[in-house]
Parts: structure tokens; sequence; C-alpha cells
């Protein structure tokens, strides 16, 4: 993979779980492919650092795109 199809690509482990989490929720192997092409432009796009918080990140990217996660609009908030 080039560094074009993956400008922020995260340490083997990470890819690792990604790929898993992205094969058990879509069903197949080509839909978690797509989808972490889709989590890589996500996060180039945010530009998030690497660390923990990159990890949380690509996993809100990956459970959003997988349809696990809404994302929270501010009306629906409450505190």
């Amino acid at each position: 993979m080039s560094e074009q199809e993956h400008p922020a690509e995260p340490d083997a482990a990470l890819q690792t779980q990604l790929r898993l989490f992205c094969e058990l929720m879509l069903g197949s192997t080509e839909a978690a492919d797509s989808a972490l092409l889709q989590i890589h432009r996500h996060a180039f796009d945010d530009k998030q650092e690497d660390g923990p918080a990159e990890c949380v990140h690509l996993f809100r990217i990956a459970a959003t795109l997988c349809g696990v996660r809404r994302q929270v609009s501010t009306q629906h908030r409450t505190r």
C-alpha cells in the first residue's frame, strides 16, 4: 500500500484491530478494505496526532462507517 492510499497509517497492531473490527461488523474482507480506506481518509482530513487519541479517533470513525455508532448531533446532547 502506498503512502497516498494511507497517508497517516497507524502501527501494525492498530491496523490489524481496525481490519478485524470492520470485517466483523461488515461481514466481508472487501467491505472492510473499503471501510479502512475511508477511515484513513477521514483521519487524514481531521489531521489527528499520533498516540492514544488517534486510536480512539480511528475506532470512532470505524464504528460510524460500520453503522454501530451514530454521529451525535448537538440537539440530542443533554447535560
